[in-house]
C-alpha cells in the first residue's frame, strides 16, 4: 500500500506536469475534455484521499508492457540501461517493454517486439547523435533507411496506432531529427513534442520529468 505521503509526491508532480502531458496525450486532445477540468478532477480526488482517515490507500496500478522502449544498441544503450532500471523501479518492471529484458530465449524476436508494440500504451523513441548514423554491416547504409530496421519498423507501427502515444526521448544532446531526414513512414515523428534526458547533473531530474509525463496515459482506471 502507499503512504499518504507517497500520494502527495504523485499529485504535486501530475499538476506541476500537466502541460507537458496534455501536450502529449493524444487521446485527450482528440476528444471534447477540458483541461481545466482534468486537473481539477486530480486536484479533488486527491484531496478526498488525503482527507480521509485511512493513512493507507491502495496502490496505481499500471497496464502490462504499456511502456515500450525503441533504441539502438549502437547509440543509446547504456543510458536505456539506466533508465530501464529508474522507470522500472517506479512503474513496475511488467510494465516496461525493452527487448534484452523482456524477450525469453528462444521466442520470435521480430513477432514478440510487433506485438509488443500492438499493446504498448506509451513508446518512448530514444534518439541519440548516432540514431540516424549506425550503419547496417552488409551494406554500409544507415540502417534508418532500410524499410526492414528494426527501430524503423516498431517505430512506424506505432505511429499509425491512434489509441497510443510516441513520444521521443533526446539524450546526450541530440536534436530532433528534421523531418526531410526521415523515411516517409517516420516523418510524423519530427512534429510529436519530445522530451530530453541529459546526463549528470540533470539526469533525475529529466527522468522525473518524463516519468509524469507519461503516467497518465499507462495508469489502469
Amino acid at each position: 500500500p502507499e503512504t499518504v505521503a507517497r500520494l502527495v509526491e504523485r499529485l504535486e508532480n501530475i499538476i506541476q506536469f500537466e502541460s507537458e502531458m496534455w501536450v502529449l496525450h493524444s487521446l485527450f486532445r482528440s476528444s471534447n475534455v477540458n483541461q481545466q477540468t482534468v486537473i481539477t478532477d486530480i486536484m479533488q480526488n486527491g484531496l478526498s484521499l488525503l482527507s480521509s482517515n485511512n493513512q493507507q490507500i491502495s496502490p496505481v496500478r499500471y497496464a502490462r508492457n504499456s511502456i515500450f522502449i525503441s533504441y539502438r544498441r549502437a547509440d543509446s544503450a547504456d543510458i536505456v540501461g539506466r533508465m530501464y532500471d529508474r522507470l522500472s523501479a517506479y512503474f513496475g518492471k511488467e510494465t516496461i517493454f525493452r527487448d534484452v529484458q523482456t524477450i525469453n530465449a528462444g521466442e520470435d524476436f521480430q513477432q514478440r517486439i510487433l506485438s509488443a508494440v500492438n499493446e504498448c500504451h506509451v513508446m518512448l523513441a530514444i534518439i541519440g547523435t548516432e540514431w540516424m548514423n549506425v550503419l547496417d554491416k552488409e551494406t554500409d547504409q544507415p540502417r534508418l533507411h532500410d524499410p526492414d530496421d528494426y527501430v524503423r519498423r516498431e517505430i512506424a507501427a506505432a505511429l499509425k496506432r491512434t489509441d497510443s502515444v510516441v513520444v521521443p526521448v533526446l539524450v546526450r544532446g541530440a536534436r530532433m531529427p528534421d523531418d526531410q531526414d526521415l523515411p516517409d513512414d517516420l516523418k510524423e515523428l519530427h512534429f510529436r513534442n519530445a522530451l530530453q534526458v541529459r546526463t549528470d547533473p540533470d539526469f533525475e531530474e529529466d527522468l522525473k520529468r518524463l516519468m509524469n509525463a507519461i503516467e497518465i496515459t499507462v495508469r489502469v482506471p
